[in-house]
């Protein structure tokens, strides 16, 4: 038994001894060597911050070509107000002479025709034309 214990205690003190990879033999791991290139292309890659970066990037892109696909194509609005109607009576009293001269009756009427198309420039063009009346009709006092 003793000499068992003697077997025990050696083989214990021969196993610290040895280095782990002599009693437990571990694979190999490859070496790699990376030039500074190699070293700033790998790191690029795996940046975080860069990713967020170039999908920034992608989306203004894209915001770009929206808005000038929005001027390539033609687009086209109407835009119309319809005619405005007001009938005033105006009485012109003359108190010396204590009668009324004359009955004023306007009639005023409008309206707009807009249409704005974008051009492949950039630039607006816009074409707006206004049709206005004025009719005015004078009625005498027939007392004159």
């Amino acid at each position: 038994m003793f000499r068992l214990n003697i077997i025990c205690v050696t083989l214990f003190l021969a196993l610290l001894a040895f280095p782990s990879r002599v009693v437990f033999p571990q694979e190999e791991t490859p070496t790699l060597v990376l030039s500074l290139q190699d070293c700033l292309k790998l790191a690029l890659q795996r940046s975080a911050e860069k990713k967020i970066i170039d999908r920034e990037l992608e989306s203004a892109e894209l915001s770009y070509r929206a808005a000038k696909l929005s001027y390539l194509l033609p687009q086209a609005s109407l835009s119309l107000s319809s005619p405005g109607y007001s009938h005033v009576r105006d009485f012109f009293d003359v108190p010396p002479l204590g009668r009324t001269l004359y009955e004023a009756t306007n009639y005023n009427h409008g309206g707009t025709l807009s249409l704005t198309q974008n051009l492949y420039t950039g630039g607006r063009l816009q074409i707006s034309g206004t049709i206005d009346g004025y009719n005015s009709s004078n009625n005498r006092d027939p007392e004159e």
